[in-house]
């Protein structure tokens, strides 16, 4: 199975009154910074859902992404920083 990524180009047919609906996905990048018990931890997500909600005009993306935490470290994770790149 191939992976989405962002950037590709979606072709609806028969599911709109017009008939055909072509939209391309935003190529978008979540990257997120983890601060746990005073360091900070990198990581990277994956797109995993697409939702073309064709009667409502609406797209969502979901991305998952994880990271190990050590167990001593488990109730220390203060926040986790979310940017978007292009």
């Amino acid at each position: 199975m191939t992976s989405v990524r962002g950037g590709e180009m979606v072709l609806l047919e028969n599911m709109t009154p017009e008939g055909r609906l072509v939209l391309q996905l935003p190529a978008l990048l979540p990257t997120f910074t983890a601060h746990i018990n005073g360091r900070q931890e990198d990581h990277s997500a994956l797109l995993t859902t697409v939702v073309i909600a064709v009667e409502q005009r609406k797209l969502s993306l979901v991305w998952q992404t994880s990271l190990p935490v050590r167990n001593r470290d488990v109730d220390y994770l203060d926040c986790t920083h979310i940017r978007m790149a292009p």
